[in-house]
């Protein structure tokens, strides 16, 4: 992952009402997601700034704060450091029932983010359709448990999975902080997954050369 790959422009299809926390959360999301995978792809793991998780009393973070400190400190650095063009840019926003909201960055950081999003809109859609066909067929309330449960753990894996696509590369980086980035991209997800599941983002699209290749 580098780079200096070619510009990629990803299409966020959005629908039903959005307030403006919405869009606050999903430009947090991306923005958070998409330094991480080019930071993976710079391999820059000297940087100390990021294993810095006790305060200035010497009072060491929890791990949530711990998460919170090396996702500011990740996006600090990043905007700081950033040349222009590899900068991700919010190109358009649409709102409408339908609508859009396009980012724009670089190659593979991009590319990741897209399967990411197609796997989320993939699990949420099987899942209502799975749930609409439960509800047909009035299952019983023990066996909605077992299958709620069943769904939660297949979301986390694939959750997981998304976060290994990302830093699948990393070598030099402390164990700790390998494993709070993974929670770092799986929180990230569940945050999308939320906009997903209540019908605020219904489709992603990438344009790569100026081509459009739907997914919905």
């Amino acid at each position: 992952m580098s780079w200096g790959d070619k510009p990629l422009l990803l299409k966020l299809k959005i629908d039903d009402q959005w307030e403006p926390e919405n869009f606050i959360q999903i430009i947090e999301s991306v923005e958070a997601l998409y330094y991480v995978a080019c930071l993976m792809g710079r391999r820059s793991p000297s940087r100390s700034s990021y294993y810095e998780f006790v305060d200035r009393y010497g009072r060491r973070f929890s791990y949530l704060e711990r998460i919170e400190s090396l996702r500011s400190n990740i996006i600090e650095e990043a905007r700081h450091s950033t040349r222009r063009l590899e900068r991700l840019r919010i190109n358009k926003i649409q709102y409408a029932s339908p609508g859009g909201i396009d980012f724009a960055g670089m190659g593979k950081a991009m590319e990741a983010l897209e399967k990411m999003f197609s796997r989320l809109l993939t699990f949420f859609e099987d899942r209502r359709l799975r749930r609409h066909r439960d509800d047909q067929a009035e299952l019983d309330t023990e066996r909605k448990k077992v299958e709620i449960e069943q769904e939660r753990e297949t979301l986390r894996s694939m959750q997981i999975e998304n976060a290994k696509e990302i830093i699948g590369m990393l070598e030099d980086y402390p164990d700790e902080v390998t494993r709070l980035l993974t929670s770092l991209l799986v929180r990230e997800q569940d945050k999308i997954g939320h906009l997903i599941s209540s019908g605020k983002i219904v489709g992603v699209s990438p344009v790569i050369d100026g081509e459009e290749q739907a997914r919905d």
